[in-house]
């Protein structure tokens, strides 16, 4: 009887060792988070140290400026192509 659990034991434990190879196998093809090399730090002296401990606002200030920058293209080449009369 414990030839049996053993082998039902090491079965499982093989099945987890075996997915645990698969996930860090992916997660070594996948790159490095954007945001650990971000400097999160507010030049306002002890207000904007206090501040970012709550809010990170260089982050939201980069991350709204991509999105703006990119709902503008979008119009601005919409823009083009009606000229062009490419779409209507």
């Amino acid at each position: 009887m414990n030839t049996i659990i053993n082998t039902i034991v090491g079965g499982i434990n093989f099945g987890i060792d075996a997915i645990v190879f698969v996930i860090t196998a992916v997660m070594m093809i996948l790159p490095d988070s954007p945001f650990l090399e971000m400097n999160n730090k507010l030049e306002w002296g002890d207000f904007g140290t206090n501040i970012s401990l709550f809010f990170d606002i260089p982050t939201m200030t980069l991350h709204f400026s991509l999105y703006v920058t990119a709902i503008g293209v979008y119009y601005i080449v919409r823009s083009i192509l009606r000229w062009l009369k490419a779409i209507q």
